[in-house]
């Protein structure tokens, strides 16, 4: 966890420009989502194989249909990860590329 930890630190330094918000990077932001979804994978995926799936909403609804995650924190971390999903979209169509999601 905390070379995992390192790295989430290590992106915020190198992929967010001070004064600015990055969309996937800065601290709550996509990535934090993902990390903790994938952290809640690993720590309950050997007790509950359906949490096995590389879709983020997947694994979601399948921590909220296990028990790990009551649902109201189900809803809120997929509401929240489908509104980053469509910002990222539509920054990515209104400037034409996918860099720096500000």
């Amino acid at each position: 966890m905390a070379t995992a930890l390192d790295l989430r630190h290590r992106q915020i330094k190198e992929l967010v420009e001070p004064g600015q918000t990055n969309v996937k990077y800065s601290p709550g932001g996509l990535i934090d989502i993902e990390y903790a979804v994938q952290y809640l994978q690993l720590l309950h995926g050997h007790r509950y194989p359906e949490l096995r799936t590389p879709n983020t909403l997947e694994a979601l609804r399948a921590l909220g249909q296990s028990g790990v995650l009551p649902p109201d924190k189900v809803t809120a971390l997929s509401d929240s990860y489908l509104f980053f999903r469509l910002l990222i979209d539509g920054l990515r169509i209104v400037r034409g590329n996918a860099k720096d999601l500000v």
